[in-house]
């Protein structure tokens, strides 16, 4: 398993561990069902870039009970690219 696919699980059980379905995370968060699915499958291709997915990667971590600021910049260090990537 990847660093990266490691991640991923651990939000997803997390989530799982709060009794959250990806349905109420969707309206804690406001990030859409299949958005939030895609992430804890590590197929971030539909994900927004840069601020956008720091803020995305923060509501997640907020509403599962997780450091915000720690999940935040692990997710920085191991998704680089998804933080800077253009749009296209």
């Amino acid at each position: 398993m990847t660093l990266q696919e490691t991640f991923t699980t651990r939000l997803r059980c997390c989530r799982e561990r709060n009794h959250l379905s990806l349905e109420q995370l969707a309206r804690a968060t406001r990030i859409k069902r299949d958005m939030l699915d895609a992430l804890e499958r590590n197929d971030l291709g539909r994900w927004p870039c840069g601020v956008y997915a720091r803020a995305w990667i923060r509501a997640y971590a907020c509403a599962v009970g997780l450091d915000p600021i720690d999940t935040v910049d692990e997710f920085c260090r191991l998704y680089p690219h998804e933080i800077g990537r253009a749009h296209v």
